[in-house]
């Protein structure tokens, strides 16, 4: 797996578009604003990105949930995670 990045897109970002791949973890969308990732949930994640890192050039992991900082939190998380720190 190449570099693990952190940082913010819009929907309409190019890479997004032209991957045709979206991968969701929430079912209700209001909770999921509010919510902050457990280290163990975002954990469970990590087989399953790097599974699809493996079949595409760039894999993009986005977290929406925009209440204070947990989305930058959860993405700084997951980076450690997937970097194996």
């Amino acid at each position: 797996m190449g570099d693990v990045l952190a940082g913010t897109c819009s929907w309409t970002d190019r890479a997004l578009l032209a991957s045709g791949r979206y991968t969701r973890g929430h079912r209700d969308p209001g909770p999921r604003l509010r919510y902050a990732y457990s280290e163990s949930e975002l954990t469970a994640w990590a087989p399953r990105l790097r599974a699809a890192a493996k079949q595409v050039d760039e894999l993009h992991v986005l977290f929406h949930n925009c209440c204070a900082d947990a989305a930058v939190r959860a993405a700084e998380t997951m980076r450690r995670i997937l970097a194996g720190r």
